[in-house]
């Protein structure tokens, strides 16, 4: 039976819709229960001007003098926003619960892009069911509550599309192009704020202004509007591009290096043979497998062997089959589009936001050489939106290049059927060790990168107590203090702040004299979980509960006169100057 508008009132598109959005709510709800990973506290770092004088910091600040940048007068107002709300809502359960909310509206710009695209009620609810199950598949609910840049520099995306397809471009007035370019303007600001990935996403912002009215109709928005986006584009391509540079340092370059490919050629480095691997292996259905069940979540964001090797094998090879056949699905609609409309496809606003979404998908895709979980919250939502857009292409007066309502309805039940599956795995399984993760305060066992969700305040107080027995809590901002995932939302008042995994973890780079390298900056001292501290420091350190606090003056005994030198920085390298404001 084929599905038409003569379908609408069968119901069959009503349950199908209905029971996806379900499940995905569902999985997302269930995100309430993820512990906060350390990646959503350490991105607050880079959001902290409004706090520190202007400055926006990093882990360190061994890198040059980008570890510790002004960032520009255009990110100001995100930066007060930021800094303002996380000062507000200084507690694990808060960041997972505004995750949780822009998680939500991703959701509800998905279903309103639906909207937009598709008249017809019986293929409107076909498309959102594919939606809905493409975004209920595997980790990805779970993921997409992450509080990372991702959420609203996406939201921001999908703002502009929505600005864009709102209403016929050809019979939009003055009026309304001045407005939306505006908006496109400020969404624009608000992506390359957030992210390095707003600058890819300034050239979809782009797309989305010449898309407002055809040809030359009103060309003076658009175009002040375009000026306006490529000027703050190449200032945050310069600021971001600085901030994941080393050049002061040979040692975290190289760790830098190993994440994205733009930062090797920045520094030089890089070949053929790897841009070549890179190409063959960024397409979307990296992401897809990033998205999927596995049984040893990346860093354990998720407890780790809960699921077998064979249900994580299920659920990859099912995420590659539902991605790749929806896929296949929209590249036939493209094809039959072009084919039957010639040149003049390429200039409906539909394919144009389709095609620029594509290359910015390939682009960061390839740019990515390590490429983690997280990525897949903003790359498969595009990609959904890519879909939507194939989908929807405008009928051909010919012929109806569109898929045919059945093969949506088969590949919404497929999905379904696989985001069903899914998330009663993960919830099924996973209840019982987030909630013996979310019952204890502090550190967990079993996460090692992440905080629990329960009783920060008895974490607050921990820290009160341990910095009163280092003579640390008075009213005064501490200079430079080291914290962690447990201390920070407790302590970021302070000024210029560093993280423990920059001074003693994973990216602390040539830093093998922790102390040495903190007398040197005029740090205040340490408040951090004692696990973070090295030996001797933990020694001396007062400690209540799982937290100590080392003061500076200890930090001067622990260094015993030594010099900090970083190790591999180029011969001559003098020690860092001491000044915020290098």
């Amino acid at each position: 039976m084929t599905i038409g508008t003569g379908d609408a009132g069968s119901g069959h598109g009503r349950w199908l819709v209905n029971a996806a959005l379900l499940v995905l709510l569902a999985g997302i709800a269930f995100g309430l229960l993820v512990p906060v990973y350390t990646d959503e506290i350490a991105w607050r770092f880079h959001e902290r001007a409004w706090l520190d004088g202007g400055l926006d910091v990093w882990l360190n600040d061994i890198c040059g003098p980008n570890s510790i940048a002004r960032a520009p007068a255009f990110m100001l107002p995100v930066r007060w926003f930021s800094a303002t709300m996380n000062m507000a809502l200084a507690d694990p359960l808060y960041i997972r619960l505004t995750g949780v909310a822009l998680a939500l509206a991703l959701v509800a710009a998905m279903w309103r892009l639906v909207g937009l695209l598709e008249i017809d009620p019986a293929r409107r609810r076909l498309l959102r069911a594919c939606a809905c199950g493409l975004l209920a598949t595997g980790y990805l609910p779970q993921l997409l509550v992450f509080s990372r840049p991702e959420q609203p520099l996406f939201l921001a995306v999908m703002g502009m599309a929505l600005i864009t397809l709102t209403g016929d471009w050809r019979q939009r007035t003055a009026r309304q192009v001045w407005l939306a370019s505006l908006a496109i303007v400020l969404l624009s600001a608000l992506a390359l704020s957030y992210h390095l990935k707003g600058v890819l996403y300034a050239v979809f912002a782009l797309a989305c202004l010449a898309m407002l009215a055809p040809g030359t109709r009103h060309w003076l928005p658009r175009m002040l509007a375009s000026g306006t986006i490529g000027a703050m584009t190449v200032v945050g391509a310069a600021y971001w591009s600085a901030r994941f540079a080393c050049p002061d340092n040979t040692v975290m370059a190289a760790k830098l290096e190993g994440q994205n490919l733009s930062a090797m050629l920045q520094n030089g480095h890089g070949s053929a043979a790897l841009l070549v691997d890179q190409i063959l292996n960024s397409h979307i259905l990296t992401y897809a497998w990033q998205g999927a069940i596995h049984s040893t979540p990346m860093s354990a964001w998720l407890p780790a062997g809960v699921f077998s090797g064979f249900e994580a094998f299920a659920s990859q090879l099912l995420t590659y089959v539902t991605w790749s056949l929806a896929t296949v699905v929209a590249a036939r609609a493209v094809f039959l589009a072009l084919r039957h409309g010639g040149w003049a496809a390429l200039f409906e606003p539909r394919m144009a936001l389709l095609t620029t979404m594509v290359g910015i998908t390939l682009v960061w895709g390839v740019s990515q050489i390590t490429k983690n979980s997280y990525e897949a919250t903003h790359m498969l939502p595009a990609w959904i939106m890519v879909l939507l857009l194939a989908w929807t292409l405008p009928a051909h007066p010919a012929r109806d290049t569109r898929p045919d309502p059945l093969v949506l309805k088969r590949l919404a039940v497929l999905l379904l059927v696989v985001a069903a599956c899914s998330q009663a795995l993960v919830i099924g399984r996973m209840t019982g060790p987030l909630l013996a993760a979310a019952h204890d305060p502090g550190r967990l066992e079993n996460q090692p990168f992440s905080v629990s969700l329960a009783d920060y305040a008895s974490v607050r107080r921990d820290i009160a107590r341990a910095m009163h027995d280092a003579d640390m809590d008075g009213p005064a901002r501490l200079n430079r203090p080291v914290i962690d995932d447990f201390t920070y939302l407790a302590l970021q008042r302070h000024y210029l702040p560093l993280h423990a995994l920059g001074v003693m973890g994973l990216w602390r780079g040539p830093i093998d004299d922790p102390a040495a390298y903190l007398v040197n900056r005029g740090s205040d001292g340490l408040v951090v979980s004692c696990a973070s501290l090295w030996p001797a420091a933990r020694a001396v350190a007062s400690h209540a509960g799982e937290i100590c606090a080392v003061n500076g003056a200890q930090l001067a005994l622990l260094a015993g006169g030594r010099q900090f030198r970083p190790a591999g920085a180029p011969v001559g390298q003098p020690a860092a100057p001491t000044s915020p404001h290098q």
